[in-house]
């Protein structure tokens, strides 16, 4: 069981595997290897559900659910009260690690703002989709963990394009470009546009 949960935490970014070989150069990106961690120029781990073949991002709070320790941070709720809630992975386009030490997310104003239990994933089991509401800072540690890897990644060299798409979504967002209420219905399609034009 531990050697699955050692498995899990790495796959959904709490604790990324890398390997730092110095004789393979003299760069961060020549010596620091990342090839161990799956989805490797993604934020997340992006999986899909057996039964339905959608993808998903793995993040944080789905390795949570699997450790007692969290159990406080995650409320099972039924699907008509997820759709009154925000995808945890459509919230986290909002909000920059900046956003969380400046204490944006607490401004209901802010388009960074998190509501506590207003946010929720979705897992599969048993072949069957169970929905979680999750507390603010369940949400802020997916901030910080996010915020680590793509460090990490940076210092292997290898380009996120999540983290490309956020950024180009978030200036015009900041800009006005985009009207906040806009951004906040049509957030995977704006998302799924940046990072097409990434990609080409």
């Amino acid at each position: 069981m531990s050697s699955d949960q050692a498995k899990m935490v790495r796959d959904c970014r709490g604790m990324p595997e890398f390997v730092y070989n110095p004789r393979r150069g003299e760069s961060s990106q020549e010596v620091l290897d990342l090839k161990g961690n799956p989805s490797i120029d993604r934020d997340w781990w992006r999986n899909k559900y057996a039964t339905t073949g959608e993808e998903y991002s793995f993040g944080v709070g789905h390795w949570a659910l699997t450790e007692g320790r969290f159990r406080k941070h995650l409320k099972s709720i039924k699907e008509d009260e997820a759709a009154q809630q925000i995808l945890i992975d459509d919230m986290l386009a909002f909000i920059t690690q900046d956003d969380v030490i400046y204490r944006r997310v607490f401004d209901p104003k802010h388009r960074s703002f998190v509501p506590n239990f207003g946010c929720y994933i979705k897992v599969e089991t048993g072949g069957k989709f169970k929905y979680y509401s999750v507390t603010r800072q369940m949400v802020l540690f997916a901030i910080e963990r996010r915020k680590s890897w793509r460090m990490l990644q940076s210092k292997a060299g290898i380009v996120n394009k999540d983290y490309l798409a956020q950024r180009a979504f978030l200036a015009k967002l900041d800009k006005g470009e985009i009207p906040l209420a806009d951004a906040k219905a049509k957030v995977r399609e704006l998302m799924a546009a940046e990072l097409a034009a990434i990609v080409k």
